[in-house]
């Protein structure tokens, strides 16, 4: 995540041009993981880890979080998500 978070800040992905997607795929994000995405997801879209690295998402990023359910997320992380729902028949 933080390699991904350093080239969207000032890697070669930060020079494209248009909106950026950030898509994290994972069969359930918990409420650990989503500790550390929930101030990227807030108004000042700030990611830091404990290792000491810290960064503002450039605002023509989005961020994508695909999984199977959301019942192992915090209230905290689903109040800042919109959930699309997709079934196949």
């Amino acid at each position: 995540m933080t390699k991904a978070m350093k080239d969207l800040v000032s890697g070669e992905t930060s020079k494209k041009q248009g909106i950026k997607l950030l898509h994290l795929k994972k069969e359930e994000f918990d409420a650990i993981i989503c500790e550390n995405l929930n101030s990227l997801m807030d108004d000042n879209r700030r990611y830091a880890v404990a290792n000491g690295f810290q960064c503002k998402l450039p605002n023509d990023v989005r961020i994508v979080l695909e999984s199977k359910g959301a019942r192992l997320q915090s209230p905290a992380t689903v109040s800042r998500t919109g959930f699309v729902f997709f079934t196949f028949e």
